[in-house]
């Protein structure tokens, strides 16, 4: 029902109140995340320029462990609403979720530049290092000398 409701909405030009029942019926039921993902596109024909609907991508990717396609959606969402730091505290976590640590931490340490909650901030780009560096040294395993020093 809220599938019909939310697809009555975007036909009607109510894009916003659309993506809202959308996201709502993500949480309730995720198993509907293939069709509300086709029904984005659809609505993305019409306006490309919504930085809404890339967020909602950006999660139905991430539930699905897309970590990849989740990022260039918020990266696309960041790009029609920037400043904001949400996204962009998403977008890190979601580029060191994909492997790219390295930006990762550069988007952090952007936005501990914009932000007021720098504790968070801060907490984040820890744990990103933590991860990081612990990938790193298990991907150093071995026994020759060369191997240790680097570690």
């Amino acid at each position: 029902m809220l599938l019909y409701l939310a697809d009555q909405y975007a036909d009607n030009g109510y894009i916003k109140e659309s993506i809202g029942i959308f996201e709502e019926l993500l949480i309730k039921d995720p198993s509907y995340a293939n069709a509300i993902a086709l029904r984005l596109e659809k609505v993305l024909t019409k306006d490309p320029n919504l930085g809404d609907v890339y967020l909602l991508q950006s999660k139905i990717h991430s539930s699905r462990h897309n970590f990849n396609a989740a990022a260039q959606a918020i990266e696309r969402a960041r790009e029609l609403m920037p400043g904001r730091e949400d996204i962009i505290l998403k977008h890190g976590q979601l580029l060191h979720e994909s492997g790219d640590t390295e930006n990762a931490i550069k988007l952090f340490t952007e936005l501990l530049g914009k932000t007021r909650d720098r504790k968070g901030v801060y907490r984040l780009i820890k744990k990103t290092r933590d991860d990081y560096y612990r990938e790193k040294i298990e991907m150093l395993q071995g026994d020759d000398d060369a191997l240790r020093l680097e570690r």
